[in-house]
């Protein structure tokens, strides 16, 4: 038992255990709640993946930025799509798309077929030239962002004062780190590209559209995706 204070009685630990989950599973709440999927993509979202978008849109909205987890091949890119079009519906906010050179032409399909709007896609291998020089974007999705795990890399240098300068919200979309470390860099990597902005010092929460939180499960087999905000 916990005593708190000058309580009497003791607090039963359970009654703390449901309390924290209930704040922790504001937010993804108000997300679920809040947003919409667009039409344009019909079904082509699992339950789980429709929940981990609003919860991120929740997010970005709240925060500027959010990370997207998952295991490879579990639709990681449609759901960045998904956020990006409601953002754009939203905000009207200009998307640029930072990502590995061979997967440019499926985000170039991808943000054709569900018409997200002013939306331009660049490789990574073109982000030292050619970045500085482009317009402002208000949303910038980097895509397999372990890519830009290097800090003293001068790519991450450039995508970091192009946020800076033009204070974009950011997405983050990687495969979900099954070590530690790799954990601990992914939420470090995104609060240093959120370093710029004054204000309260930022926490890194997750916010999973698959566990205690709030579940969200989906006919199929039972997935799970993450919405790391910063």
């Amino acid at each position: 038992m916990i005593r708190v204070g000058a309580r009497p009685d003791a607090i039963p630990p359970h009654h703390i255990y449901v309390k924290m989950a209930y704040h922790l599973s504001q937010e993804a709440r108000e997300g679920i709640i809040q947003h919409r999927i667009p039409k344009d993509f019909g079904n082509k979202l699992f339950d789980f993946q429709i929940a981990a978008v609003k919860i991120a849109a929740h997010h970005v909205h709240k925060r500027n930025g959010v990370l997207l987890g998952d295991v490879v091949g579990l639709g990681k890119t449609l759901m960045a799509t998904a956020l990006a079009r409601i953002l754009a519906d939203d905000l009207l906010l200009e998307t640029l798309i930072l990502c590995p050179l061979n997967i440019v032409p499926m985000w170039e399909d991808h943000c054709h077929e569900y018409r997200v709007p002013s939306c331009r896609v660049l490789s990574y291998s073109k982000v030292i030239s050619q970045l500085p020089e482009l317009r402002r974007s208000r949303l910038v999705i980097l895509d397999e962002s372990h890519n830009l795990r290097n800090r003293e890399g001068k790519a991450y240098k450039v995508i970091a004062n192009y946020l800076q300068k033009n204070e974009s919200k950011c997405v983050l979309s990687c495969c979900r780190p099954h070590r530690t470390t790799r954990i601990t860099w992914t939420c470090e990597s995104a609060s240093a590209f959120r370093a710029r902005r004054p204000g309260p010092r930022r926490r890194a929460a997750a916010a999973s559209a698959g566990d205690g939180r709030d579940r969200v499960r989906s006919p199929a087999p039972v997935r799970r995706s993450n919405a790391c905000c910063f």
